[in-house]
């Protein structure tokens, strides 16, 4: 139990100085796109080089294109794990 705790702590010790960031994180390239749009818009209507009713427009049309780009990966992962249908009989 002893040499447990021992390398539990071991690796906390070494987990916790840790000085560079983990580069092997899964990212959604979609998603940082559209925060980043999102964010960007959010800062231009506050520096009031956009109008409410744009910002809400431009929002609305940014919303609707990562929806799009959610639904057809969905689709394209749903087809990919279908069976196959059999179009030839066996001999």
């Amino acid at each position: 139990m002893k040499r447990y705790l021992w390398v539990v702590g071991l690796f906390f010790i070494i987990g916790c100085t840790a000085s560079e960031p983990v580069q092997n994180i899964i990212r959604d390239k979609e998603f940082a796109s559209y925060s980043e749009t999102l964010d960007q818009l959010e800062s231009d209507y506050l520096q009031k080089k956009i109008s409410y009713a744009d910002y809400l427009e431009k929002k609305k049309n940014v919303e609707n294109n990562y929806q799009q780009q959610i639904d057809s990966r969905r689709e394209l992962i749903r087809n990919q794990n279908e069976p196959k249908p059999v179009t030839e009989m066996a001999p």
